[in-house]
C-alpha cells in the first residue's frame, strides 16, 4: 500500500520488551482514498468521490530498523536535518476552545479530533474558554513568548478575532508575533475562515481536514488591517 508522506501525521513505534528483536513501527495518516457512490437521482450509475480516511499502517521490522526509520520520519515531519542521536522537540500547542459557539460544536470537534493529536508528535494543553474577551485575555496577558509555538481556535471566527486582537494588544506584539502561529480548527456556524485556508490548499472542507493542515504545519500568510472608526 502507497502512503504519500504529506498524508501522514504521526509515527510510533512499539517495542513488546525490552530485549525484543522485532518491533512494530506504526505511521498516521489521513490518506485520500476514492469510492464510489449512487448518484442522487437513485440510477444504478455511480460516480467517483475522493475523500480522506484515517488510517494506520502496522510495520513489523527489526527493532533497529524500526528504531532508525521512526526517528528519521520523526524529523522528516518536523522539516529539520535528521539527528540520529535524538528525537526532535515536540512543538507545543494552546488550544483554546469555545464551548458556547456554534450551538456547542467546539467540544464534539475537538473531541473528533483529539486522536491525531495524541499521535502526533506534539504537546497540547486544552483551555475552554469561560466568557467572552477570555482568549482575548489569555493571549494579550497570560503568554510569554516561546511558551508556545502554535496556538490552536476550535471554534467559529469569534474566537479567531478575540486571539488576533490579544496579539496585536500585547506591548512585546512585534517579537511575539514571530515566535507564534495560529491553527484553525471549525467548531462554530459559519466557519468562513476555516473553509478560506482549506481552499487555498485545496482541501475539501472538514474538521478532519483543517487539524491535518495544522498539525502539518501548512502556513497561509493573511494580511491584518485595523480600523479606527470616530463615534
Amino acid at each position: 500500500m502507497r502512503i504519500e508522506f504529506g498524508d501522514i501525521y504521526g509515527v510510533s513505534l512499539e517495542v513488546p520488551a525490552p530485549d525484543s528483536q522485532e518491533a512494530i513501527l506504526h505511521i498516521h495518516s489521513f490518506a485520500h482514498e476514492t469510492i464510489r457512490a449512487k448518484n442522487c437521482c437513485g440510477c444504478s450509475k455511480s460516480k467517483k468521490l475522493r475523500q480522506r480516511v484515517v488510517r494506520q499502517t502496522s510495520l513489523l521490522c527489526a527493532t533497529q530498523t524500526a528504531s532508525e526509520w521512526h526517528r528519521r520520519m520523526l524529523w522528516g515531519l518536523a522539516k529539520l536535518p535528521y539527528e540520529h542521536d535524538r528525537d526532535p522537540v515536540k512543538p507545543k500547542l494552546l488550544v483554546l476552545s469555545n464551548p458556547f459557539g456554534g450551538a456547542g460544536a467546539a467540544r464534539g470537534n475537538w473531541q473528533l479530533v483529539e486522536p491525531l493529536f495524541q499521535k502526533a508528535h506534539v504537546e497540547y494543553q486544552l483551555v475552554e474558554t469561560q466568557y467572552a474577551g477570555h482568549a482575548k485575555e489569555i493571549v494579550r496577558d497570560q503568554l510569554v513568548p516561546g511558551q508556545y509555538d502554535v496556538i490552536v481556535t476550535v471554534s467559529g471566527d469569534g474566537l479567531i478575532h478575540e486571539i488576533v486582537n490579544g496579539l496585536v494588544n500585547r506591548r512585546d506584539w512585534n517579537k511575539f508575533r514571530d515566535t507564534v502561529t495560529i491553527g484553525v480548527v471549525p467548531g462554530g456556524s459559519g466557519n468562513g475562515l476555516a473553509k478560506s485556508l482549506l481552499h487555498r490548499h485545496n482541501e475539501n472542507y472538514g474538521v478532519m481536514e483543517a487539524a491535518l493542515r495544522v498539525l502539518k504545519d501548512r502556513v497561509v500568510y493573511v494580511d491584518l488591517t485595523e480600523l479606527t472608526l470616530e463615534y
